[in-house]
């Protein structure tokens, strides 16, 4: 039986079992910033995870947060990014690995266009 590369936060138990939509929302964002260093977490991995369909969860998702599951999840990698160029010295590379991102590349370009400057630049003005 194939058993999703994610794992749920302490103190949770399967999604079906929290009844306000809320609590999902909260359920479903622990749950990405526990994984963000896997570059298979997506919407569809979430949605196997909790048992339940991904459309589902990235329509309840949308309709709380005002933004798609996936873009969290990038905005996450993302954060989580910044916060390793301004206080950590790994390489660029090492940093979008940590990250989630598949490839070196893929990470610097969608850093420059979410943040309009490279991780490098980022980190020069950073420190």
């Amino acid at each position: 039986m194939y058993k999703p590369k994610v794992s749920v936060p302490d103190g949770y138990g399967m999604l079906e079992d929290v009844v306000l939509p809320q609590a999902k929302i909260e359920i479903i964002q622990d749950c990405v910033r526990k994984n963000l260093s896997s570059p298979d977490l997506n919407r569809q991995l979430i949605a196997e995870f909790v048992h339940m369909n991904p459309d589902y969860i990235s329509a309840i998702f949308s309709k709380k947060t005002g933004e798609s599951l996936t873009s969290f999840i990038l905005k996450e990698r993302l954060k989580a990014a910044k916060v390793m160029l301004s206080t950590t010295d790994y390489s660029l590379q090492e940093i979008g690995y940590r990250t989630g991102f598949s490839t070196p590349s893929y990470f610097q370009r969608q850093f420059k266009k979410s943040v309009g400057i490279t991780p490098k630049q980022y980190r020069m003005e950073e420190k």
